[in-house]
């Protein structure tokens, strides 16, 4: 109203004036927060955006089938993204990467999955290594937002300076970069819409940067797409570190503290038991600043009411909680808590236990059992490094010297599916005077002639890999690995047969976001003759893991 009149005040003053004169001052509309990350979305995913129809597939998705997913995750992002979009520009980096966890994680620090990726940004164990995040059994720092976000920035800058193009850049991010230079060498092009639609691309990247773009459209503008923005997030408080020399209980500092342990888990997600790690150079505590006093005073006036000891307990068949904690003289309620038991009732036989050894009692001697001669003692094992070479496995390492792989394993903090890496260092204690077993040595063979035809099958041995038995024979690596209904990337095993010759059928285990036009488009086969060799009707669905019988030219 008040525009109006002042309007209509400057035509009757100054009849001259003109109308261009009077349309600038109409007032300017509201500025659109999210302007600059749309404008970064255009420059950086234009061929993406261009591919509407691909776009509205993940948009319907994600707003009808997955809609509690979507609103939960947007609910979450609202608290992390202005700390995420700082980091990601100081580094020099889109910001509207930041919405990558909504895609990778849903923004949930605990979010792991089944290839024991983790974290905000899914790093697998061994990337998050590498890029100087630490993982133990006290800590986990893919779980820390700002801690993870800025090893994900590092990657990610090293993937663009690889692919210089940010889609390709995130389908390296999602599948792995070898496999991307792989697919852009067959290809030979770079062009985003070749590469998605090529049957070389497996499912799960070809649409992977369109499900983020997709996320992020909604993200940008929800109320358009019929989504209600989320409740803006209540002020942080603010918050300092206190460096904690040895291991905390965190129940003990929020006491200290008069705050809520819940919120000390909060500020500290990293931290995976409900202590601190024990080490002498001090982890930094992320604690609420106006209390951080108390707790060094605290600290300084009874450090000796901490646990500042720690062994490990493997359950037995039989053993109760109960039980265990009367052996260590620790709390049941505070063994429960320290490993995040939800039920204490239900423990299963072989989980190991991290066991806090109060201030005054003294670690319990081990169980004494029947063995046919002396163990060695630990001064007559030496600590030696290996450094892992392409063909080399858990077993083989350990056997070469006469250990198991589950102490390297141990030894080393490997998860039970964490895969090695030529070049990585490992941590090994071998007795005394003792050598390792000379590697074994296998024949290479030769490459077949042009024009000789191929046996039937091939027994894998040590040392090889889809890449050279493709190689030895004249095949290409997706014609071998679809022979034998496996994924191009497959690692393979001694002893492991092969299929050199197509047969009239063909075995497709069935991956999560597969659908049958997905899979009778890779193999160049149509949705009728799926349904119809499976005996699936029309009504028929199928689900991860499924086995299907796929025709192949000499079949059906």
């Amino acid at each position: 109203m008040m525009r109006t009149i002042v309007l209509v005040a400057l035509l009757f003053a100054a009849p001259t004036a003109s109308w261009a004169a009077v349309e600038e001052l109409h007032l300017a509309p509201p500025t659109d927060p999210n302007a600059a990350l749309r404008a970064e979305l255009a420059t950086h995913f234009g061929a993406v955006l261009a591919d509407d129809g691909r776009l509205a597939q993940w948009r319907d998705a994600y707003l009808h089938r997955r809609r509690d997913w979507l609103e939960g995750s947007l609910g979450r992002a609202a608290r992390l993204q202005p700390r995420f979009q700082a980091i990601l520009a100081e580094m020099g980096l889109p910001r509207v990467l930041s919405y990558l966890p909504m895609v990778e994680s849903g923004f949930r620090p605990r979010a792991t999955s089944i290839m024991a990726a983790g974290g905000y940004w899914q790093f697998i164990p061994s990337t998050a290594r590498h890029f100087g995040l630490t993982l133990d059994r006290w800590v986990d720092e893919r779980r820390d937002p700002e801690i993870s976000t800025r090893a994900a920035g590092r990657y990610l800058k090293q993937l663009h300076a690889s692919f210089h193009d940010w889609p390709l850049a995130l389908m390296a991010y999602n599948s792995g970069g070898g496999r991307v230079r792989g697919i852009l060498r067959r290809l030979g092009t770079r062009d985003y819409h070749e590469v998605v639609r090529s049957v070389r691309t497996p499912a799960e990247t070809a649409g992977y940067v369109a499900g983020f773009v997709a996320a992020v459209q909604i993200a940008l503008d929800p109320g358009r797409y019929g989504v209600t923005p989320p409740a803006a997030p209540a002020p942080a408080p603010e918050t300092t570190v206190v460096k904690v020399r040895g291991s905390v209980d965190l129940a003990y500092a929020a006491r200290a503290m008069e705050v809520e342990e819940s919120l000390l888990h909060r500020l500290n997600p990293a931290l995976l038991q409900a202590c601190t790690p024990p080490q002498e150079s001090g982890y930094p505590l992320r604690v609420p600043a106006l209390a951080a006093e108390a707790l060094r005073a605290q600290l300084a006036d009874n450090p000796k009411t901490l646990y500042t000891r720690w062994t490990t307990h493997r359950v037995r068949r039989g053993e109760a909680l109960g039980s265990i904690a009367r052996r260590y003289h620790v709390p049941m309620e505070d063994l429960a808590r320290f490993n995040r038991l939800r039920d204490p009732r239900l423990i299963r036989a072989g989980a190991e236990l991290v066991i806090p050894i109060p201030e005054g009692h003294p670690l319990p001697k081990a169980t004494k059992r029947r063995r046919h001669r002396r163990p060695p003692r630990f001064q007559d094992y030496r600590r030696i490094t290996y450094t892992v070479r392409s063909g080399d496995s858990l077993w083989r390492i350990a056997s070469r010297y006469g250990t198991s792989a589950g102490s390297v394993r141990k030894w080393n903090g490997l998860l039970r599916r964490e895969l090695l890496h030529p070049g990585d260092q490992l941590t090994l204690y071998v007795p005394k005077g003792t050598k390792p077993r000379p590697a074994r040595r296998t024949r290479k063979a030769r490459r077949i002639a042009a024009g000789e035809p191929l046996p039937p099958d091939y027994r894998v041995v040590a040392g090889d890999s889809l890449w050279s038995i493709a190689q030895r024979y004249r095949l290409t690596v997706e014609t071998l690995a679809t022979w034998n209904g496996l994924p191009a990337k497959a690692t393979l095993h001694p002893g492991q047969v092969l299929r050199l010759k197509q047969r009239p059928f063909l075995f497709h285990h069935v991956r999560r976001g597969e659908s049958l036009w997905t899979i009778a488009r890779r193999y160049n086969t149509t949705v009728q003759d799926l349904r119809r060799h499976n005996r699936l009707g029309k009504g028929g669905v199928i689900h991860p893991g499924d086995k299907l019988k796929i025709p192949t030219a000499n079949g059906a």
